[in-house]
Order: C-alpha cells, then structure tokens, then sequence
C-alpha cells in the first residue's frame, strides 16, 4: 500500500494524495475495531438478571431418608431430593411456600448431576396466591426424563405468590429426583435500544440505522454488536444460528431397549470461560425447553459430563462455572419441531466442522482456525470430539476418517434391524477423548470415551478400518445391547462382540475368534473344549471370546451359509417386541425359543 502510494503522488496531484491518504485511515481504523467479546465482557452490566426468588420452606409427600426435599432449595447441585428408593408411590408431590413475594414469572427444575433416575417426566403445576389460595392448576408439562435443566414459564406473572406444587405423575427409572428448583421474576430493564435492531436476536439492523445513531446507544454490549455488524465486521458463522430440534435419546433407548445415544448433537462452535458471565440471545423457544451445557473435555469422568443452563427466550446472562465446548439442548419427540435461533455473543468462536454442511476443502482450514484444545468433528451418524493437535497430526482425510465411524454406526443399526423396522436413532453416536487413569476406553449414558494415547490409531482412517476397529466398535456395541433380552449377567462383554465381530468383518478383517493363544489353540478350539466337552453352563465360563462363538456361529450359519442375513435383525425385533423375562435364567430360555422361531430351527 505504500509503494502504491508513493507512485499516486509523482501520477496525480496533492489532492488526490490526500484523498487516499484519508480513506486509507478509515478502512484500517474499520479493521482495527471488529467484535472481540472478550473486550465486551465488562459491558454486560449492560443487562441485568432476572431476580431469583427463594422458597422459605418445601415438602414432599414422601423422600429415601437423607435426601429430603429440602436439598432442592440449599443452592448445592450436587445434593439432590430423591423419593424412596423402595416403592416410589406416584403421584410425587413437591410444594414450595414463599412469603413477601410480589411477584414470580417462572420456575427451572435442574435434574441431576449424574445418572438419570428421577429425572421427571410428567408432571402438573399449581399455584397458590394471595388472591387465590386454594391451589390452581396452571398445567400439564412432560420434560421426558431429559438430563437437562428444563423452564415451566407461568401463563402470567403470578401476584403474590404463596406457593408453588409439582404433582410428579412419572419419572425415569420410577423415581423423582431433583438437584435443585428455582423460582424467579424477570428483570424488566432489559428493554433499552430494541429499535435498533431488526430480529429479537440481535443480529441484524434495521434499515437506515446510522453509526451516529449507533453511537447513541446506552446497552454498550448491544452497542458494540450493532457497530460490528453495521461495519460488516461481525463473526456470525457459530455466533448465529438456527438449531434444530433433536429426539430425547432417553426416549428411543426405551424404546429400543438399549443404551442412550447422544445429547450432543447440536455444537455452537463457541467456547465459555469460567468466571465469564455469558450472553445468549434466544429467539422463540414455543414452549420447549432449552438449555446450553458447557463441557470441559480435559477434565471429564465416567460419572457426568458438563453443566448445563436454562435458556429462554429473549436475554439469557448466564454465569459459567467451568470452562470448556458449548451445546445447545434442545429435545422434542414432535418431528415438526421448528428449529430455534439463537445468537451467542459471548465466549470464543472455536467452530466445528459438520460433513453435511462444509466443504472438505475447508476442513484444514476450520481446524486451524480453532481456539480450543478440542474440536468437534459431525458425520451423519457420528460425532467426535478428540484434540485438534491430533486431527492435525494423524487425520489425512477427514472425509474418508468420518465414513468409518459412520459406517460403525450404520452397520451396527442395521444389523440389529432399525432400518427393517423404522427404529433408527435421529441422534448421533457419541465418540469423544478421554484423560482418565487406569481407563482405556468406556461406554456409558449418551457417549462412548477413548483415552488420549489411542488417538493416534482412532484419528487415522487406516488404522481405524483395519487394525483399531474393535475398540470404537465394541464400545458402540455397547450402546446398542438390547437389554435385558441379550444382555443377562456374564453377557456385558459377550452381546457386545457380537456388533464388534460384525463390523470387523465387514470391512473385511479377518475374524477375531480365528486367532490362537499361547498353546497354539484357536478360540474356537478352546471353547469347544471348554463349554462343549466339559459340559460347563455357558454362564460359567469365564473366557468372554469363548462365550461368543455360539453367538457367532448363529450369524455365520443362518447369514453366512444359508443366506437368512436378517437372522440377527429379526432375533433383535423378536427381542424388542417381547416382554423382558423376570430373571438372567428366563432371558436365556427365552433367547433359545426366539432363535428357534426366527430361524425355523430347533436350536434347543
């Protein structure tokens, strides 16, 4: 540029100098000034947070002794109320009383930290005031047992409110539990400098708005957003989008009998800092609830992972206690469900790469750009979160890694029938890295985990579709056991292999059960040794690839030599749409008869 300058000044007169001199200081002093919130953090005292209401007492119609209703209200999340754990008697009832109250506008119900029994599904909600109190129904509410804080917003602001019940009619695993409810009024001095802009989000301007009008502004948050988007400055790719409604996975995995697959399928991009208050922007929620949870990867256990926080619509001031990735939570069983716009404007942008959404051809670039130690990774049927040095270093081609763990998902799906009959999961299978001591790698509610030494193996597609495919397979396997009918006691480790021999072999490795030990026998040798010729209950023996050639073997005859490939996709149906045996004996009789009827076969 200053070359170029120097040659307009022999060409063209002063004037013309001074000219491009001036609008050359106005384009740098634009590109000097485009939206980092981190310089905005001071500024969200711009908005002011809805006042919280605490209750003066609570009780509950009945409690598991130490785990009374009254750890709802003590502000610890990782105390909880819990009804007995012996013959919960539905309904559960939970009231909450308040005194000098004027005003309450809606409540957040924050299920808890690990596990999901209690998690509340249906329930109703009524009121007591003081010109009203004879308690009055409000309504009906189902949250499904999501593992998610979750909003009741009150049809109109209640007017001195006395009380507040919950008459829990179900929940998961038949129980009621709660780590903490929260009542609150809203703030009505969030209301300043609307007219500046032209969606409820804040992401776009009105027409005509000037910079001097701009300038103007008194909300200074709001005012360096409306100057970075007058400016054509401001990072809107992850700041703002449209998230989409996905099925609860509590509510399929009843369903289909099985694991949980993910909560995690919508990704901002945006990362949270501990200590941050943080910014939301949330468009129409139509009554569902919505909520962002904050997951520190680094830091994650066996027991839990994230914290989440309500969202509503309109301005959502969050105070993050941990640092980490941000999802949206949004979950609805109606597949008419609008997606909900969302503008984030706080936190660093990370991003994510989705193959149904970016090019291949940005894939380096996207990594590249992220801030994070970890990056989300979305396929069609999975997700990985593993650590950016590691895509970096070890994945050639993020198209091809992606096909295999989609194809891990899919060939699983199909061989346990969801595609026959209309069962398939709309959430994905969750595949992320792991820190944890002593652990490899594990299956658990909503998520696979994989220590940080396998990702050199698990980020390569080579290594993936040959040598490395049993880990990620068996532990997807896992979500997948159709339990109890195909997961009795001594079978976590067997019904599992079935899905890791099945995709192993389908991407053409050879079999697992082919290999000797150390006497030069095969596995199947010293199974029908030990099981057949010892004449030892299946149950007994202790060698978990041993027990899983009988199991094997039905696939290979029926699929392999006669050709019956749905042998294992009608076994799972017959499983799914039969009642569970009362006990791991029933389970195994009744595993034999439905074999028998799917293959016409007398397997006895």
């Amino acid at each position: 540029m200053f070359q170029f300058l120097i040659t307009k000044f022999f060409k063209k007169t002063v004037f013309s100098v001074l000219f491009c001199l001036f609008a050359f200081a106005v384009v740098q002093e634009g590109c000097g000034n485009d939206y980092k919130p981190e310089n905005n953090d001071e500024n969200v005292d711009g908005f002011s947070a809805d006042i919280e209401i605490k209750a003066a007492s609570a009780h509950a119609s009945e409690a598991q002794p130490g785990e009374g209703v009254g750890r709802s209200i003590d502000g610890d999340f990782e105390t909880l109320y819990h009804s007995r754990w012996s013959g919960t008697q539905f309904p559960v009832t939970l009231t909450y009383r308040f005194e000098n109250v004027e005003k309450m506008d809606y409540l957040i119900y924050y299920p808890r930290n690990s596990g999901s029994n209690g998690n509340f599904a249906v329930f109703d909600v009524l009121v007591s005031t003081a010109a009203k109190p004879e308690y009055q129904a409000i309504g009906r509410y189902d949250f499904g047992g999501v593992a998610a804080p979750s909003v009741v917003t009150f049809p109109e602001t209640l007017e001195r409110p006395l009380g507040v019940r919950l008459v829990v009619h179900s929940g998961t695993g038949g129980f009621a539990s709660c780590a903490e409810m929260k009542f609150f009024a809203k703030n009505p001095s969030n209301l300043s400098d609307r007219n500046i802009f032209a969606d409820d989000i804040f992401s776009e301007l009105q027409p005509g708005v000037t910079e001097e009008m701009i300038q103007k502004m008194s909300n200074r948050f709001l005012r360096d957003i409306a100057l970075s988007l007058f400016r054509n400055q401001y990072p809107k790719e992850f700041r703002v989008q449209s998230y989409r409604a996905f099925p609860n996975p509590d509510a399929k995995a009843a369903e289909n009998k099985t694991g949980t697959y993910s909560l995690f399928d919508n990704p901002t991009g945006i990362i949270a800092q501990a200590g941050q208050e943080f910014v939301v922007f949330v468009g129409n929620t139509r009554g569902h609830n919505v909520s962002l949870r904050v997951v520190d990867f680094s830091t994650i256990s066996t027991s839990g992972i994230g914290t989440s926080y309500p969202l509503m619509t309109g301005i959502n001031r969050l105070n993050i206690t941990g640092s980490g990735l941000t999802y949206v939570s949004y979950f609805s069983e109606d597949p008419n469900a609008l997606p909900i716009d969302m503008h984030i404007a706080s936190g660093e942008v990370n991003g994510y790469f989705d193959i149904e959404k970016h090019e291949l051809a940005d894939w380096r670039r996207r990594l590249n750009d992220a801030k994070e130690t970890h990056f989300d990774v979305l396929g069609k049927y999975a997700h990985l979160v593993f650590p950016k040095n590691d895509f970096v270093n070890h994945t050639p081609d993020i198209g091809r890694l992606l096909e295999v763990y989609d194809s891990i998902v899919w060939l699983q799906n199909r061989h346990m029938g969801l595609y026959k009959y209309d069962r398939v999961n709309k959430n994905r299978m969750f595949f992320h890295v792991q820190y944890l001591s002593g652990w490899y790698m594990y299956a658990t509610s909503y998520r696979t985990a994989y220590h940080a030494r396998t990702m050199p193996e698990l980020c390569d597609y080579r290594r993936l579709r040959t040598t490395s495919i049993w880990g990620p397979a068996h532990e997807a396997g896992h979500i997948n056991q159709t339990r109890p009918g195909f997961r009795w006691a001594g079978m976590v480790e067997v019904s599992t292999n079935v899905f890791s021999m099945y995709v192993q072999t389908q991407f053409g490795n050879a079999s697992r059960l082919m290999g000797t030990n150390n006497q030069g026998n095969t596995i199947y040798e010293t199974a029908t040794a030990g099981i057949i010729s010892g004449r030892n209950p299946h149950a007994t023996y202790s060698d978990v690839f041993g027990k899983l050639v009988p199991f094997w073997q039905l696939e290979l005859y029926f699929a392999g030599v006669l050709g019956y490939t749905d042998f294992y996709a009608d076994l799972y149906e017959k499983i799914r749409t039969s009642p569970n045996p009362p006990n791991d004996g029933e389970c195994q009789l009744k595993f034999v008869e439905h074999s028998s009827l799917i293959a016409k076969t007398n397997l006895s």
